[in-house]
């Protein structure tokens, strides 16, 4: 156990050393120049971002980002007494709650609006609304299975936190600007920004009452965090049975208020704890700003619910006379293992400047994939499949047959009346449309027929 703990410590020591040194920096600079710690701790830490991803600082500083920063917040509960409970009132609480609520359904509709999936919306919005990338995990946790939901869950994650670090450095310079007093500016800091961290952050940049205000308001939101994971869970068909629990942190939080408000505390041992907490904070906020990093953000995309960039990607549709000319050419749609099969298919209509974007048809239920060519007018755009090895995987005679240009990609031009069948996993791509002529076609996947419903599942909610 002692030399766990020992490898433990050697692993997050380089990034926490680091981690720390920035801290103090950022609280010197503070000193000296009478600016807000916080905003020392970001800008500093984001100037070694180079570092997040060093094997010997990575460990250090999700540590700080993680681990440390929860026990800031939970300490924090040692200075939250009643007044400034009492100091917020009823109403605001209430007002909260709602706003949680119709952010949540707000993002939903969003991403209806622009052509994102159901799943993708209530990820966002739950994000938003909650506790950005923490939530952003949990709601990801119990949502339908689907190949994307990584890609959706890291894009809403730099997305919350790009904002969110944006929003703690404008929104103590707005709200003072604004004339707010300090307990408007918590509330609305507490209220708005979607990381716990940059909370803290913006609200003590302005003073601490702000601070602990910023921080209630918070952890009120937090509370939501199981009930909007439960409302998932019971609502959309597919989804993952999870352990539904309240973050320990917050758990921490609201014993210490609780004893706060209880016990007699010495002000010497609460003036102590809260310069532990203040410190725990300004290290996580410098940790913070080692993993912000504003050009990964511009690589991510999230999953779309249509393909299509520009043109139109009809709903799913059965046509017997289609669909037995598609079973008609499988020569092992007989085969009795693989039973009975249903065809999906939808029309694909690209005018001029349309096409469709890179993607694969797999979703762990479709058993192959293929397209009907039923309009093609000239130059308006050839299927593109993509390798799926790597150009370190390919042989020399590989590259002498092929060429290197071919290894990556291979184009089969569109004609009409032609069927191409491929598997669903390969990546493919459709040309843009560079006629004035529409380019139809219909795409399809089989599937068996007992997959049918769970089919459905996906096409709705993932």
């Amino acid at each position: 156990m002692l030399l766990a703990f020992k490898g433990k410590l050697k692993e997050v020591s380089g990034g926490f050393a680091l981690v720390v040194l920035i801290a103090i920096s950022s609280n010197f600079l503070s000193n000296q120049y009478n600016a807000p710690v916080i905003l020392f701790a970001l800008l500093i830490g984001i100037a070694f971002n180079f570092l997040n991803n060093e094997k010997n600082c990575k460990a250090g500083i999700e540590f700080a980002s993680g681990t440390i920063l929860r026990m800031g917040v939970a300490l924090l509960g040692l200075k939250l007494t009643l007044s400034e409970i009492e100091s917020i009132g009823y109403l605001p609480v209430i007002a909260l709650i709602i706003l949680v609520i119709l952010t949540f359904g707000f993002g939903t509709l969003l991403s209806y609006i622009f052509g994102r999936k159901l799943a993708f919306g209530l990820l966002a919005g739950g994000s938003v609304a909650i506790c950005g990338a923490s939530a952003a995990l949990a709601i990801a946790s119990v949502l339908p299975f689907n190949k994307n939901r990584t890609k959706d869950v890291l894009f809403v994650v730099i997305g919350v936190t790009i904002l969110s670090t944006i929003s703690m450095i404008i929104y103590p310079i707005l709200f003072k600007s604004l004339g707010m007093n300090e307990i408007e500016s918590g509330y609305l800091i507490g209220a708005t920004i979607h990381d716990i961290a940059q909370v803290v952050g913006a609200g003590y940049s302005i003073s601490e009452e702000s601070g602990i205000i910023a921080t209630l308001i918070k952890m009120i939101r937090v509370t939501l965090l199981p009930i909007v994971m439960i409302l998932v869970m019971y609502t959309l068909p597919g989804s993952q049975n999870s352990k539904v629990t309240l973050p320990w942190f917050i758990s921490l939080f609201i014993f210490f208020a609780v004893i706060r408000n209880i016990f007699y505390l010495p002000e010497f041992f609460i003036s102590y704890i809260n310069e532990i907490s203040i410190w725990f904070i300004i290290i996580a906020i410098s940790a913070l700003g080692i993993k912000t990093n504003l050009y990964e953000f511009s690589k991510v995309t999230p999953s779309q619910r249509y393909t299509n960039a520009g043109g139109y990607q009809g709903h799913c549709f059965n046509y017997e006379p289609l669909n037995d000319a598609i079973k008609g050419n499988i020569p092992q749609y007989e085969d009795p293992e693989l039973g009975d099969l249903f065809i999906s298919t939808w029309v694909n209509i690209n005018g001029r400047g349309a096409y469709n974007r890179r993607h694969t048809h797999s979703d762990g239920i479709n058993l192959l994939s293929g397209v009907y060519y039923v309009t093609v007018p000239k130059n308006s755009g050839s299927i593109v499949f993509f390798d799926p090895k790597q150009p370190i995987f390919h042989s020399m005679a590989d590259m002498r047959y092929y060429g290197q240009h071919k290894l990556h990609n291979y184009t089969i031009p569109a004609k009409e009346n032609r069927l191409l069948y491929f598997p669903c996993w390969l990546e493919h791509e459709v040309e843009r449309n560079d006629t004035d002529e529409d380019r139809i076609s219909i795409s399809f996947n089989l599937i068996r027929k007992k997959d049918v419903e769970r089919y459905q599942e996906i096409l709705s909610f993932s």
